[in-house]
């Protein structure tokens, strides 16, 4: 089995490290990223709208749901109160 010799570290012989060059992302990568970036943020923010205006609905909903069974209970015709 061979054995592993861990990872190579590239130094001078001075013993400080050989920087690698530093390239910058070209234009298309940049136009990319920010473009993923602006879809997550307009779909993060859809949810978050979505989530206010449908989640009192739901309750509304569900509310008078409950009313009505309140009123229609035990017979069919409403109740007075």
């Amino acid at each position: 089995m061979k054995k592993d010799e861990g990872p190579v570290i590239d130094m001078t012989p001075e013993g400080e490290f050989v920087d690698s060059p530093q390239t910058k992302p070209d234009i298309g990568m940049f136009v990319v990223r920010l473009a993923i970036f602006g879809l997550v943020l307009g779909a993060v923010a859809l949810m978050f709208w979505m989530a206010v205006l449908v989640i009192p609905l739901l309750l509304l909903g569900g509310l008078g749901i409950m009313l009505l069974r309140a009123l229609f209970a035990g017979g069919g015709a409403p109740r007075r109160f």
